[in-house]
Parts: structure tokens; sequence; C-alpha cells
């Protein structure tokens, strides 16, 4: 594997990694909301936390 492919294939893992951390961290910040009758506002700050 030449150092190109193996650059292209670890900046691809990354962008579906950061894809479902983002995901999942939207479904647990609406779970938070819903559970806890948080805001917006205040889960956008949980989410800078």
């Amino acid at each position: 594997m030449t150092h190109s492919n193996l650059m292209n294939q670890h900046v691809t893992f990354m962008g579906e990694f950061m894809t479902n951390v983002n995901a999942l961290t939207a479904g647990l910040l609406k779970d938070l909301r819903s559970r806890y009758g948080i805001s917006n506002e205040q889960s956008s700050v949980l989410l800078m936390l």
C-alpha cells in the first residue's frame, strides 16, 4: 500500500468517524431535550462542554 493510498484511507475513515460522532451527539442531545425539557440553547451549551 502506498503512502498516498494510506493517507486517503485515513482521511476517509476520519470523515466517516466524525459523521458518526456528530450523529450520535445529536441523538443524545435530542433525547436529553425531550427527557429533561432542555431547550435548544441549553443543549448547545452542553455540546460545548
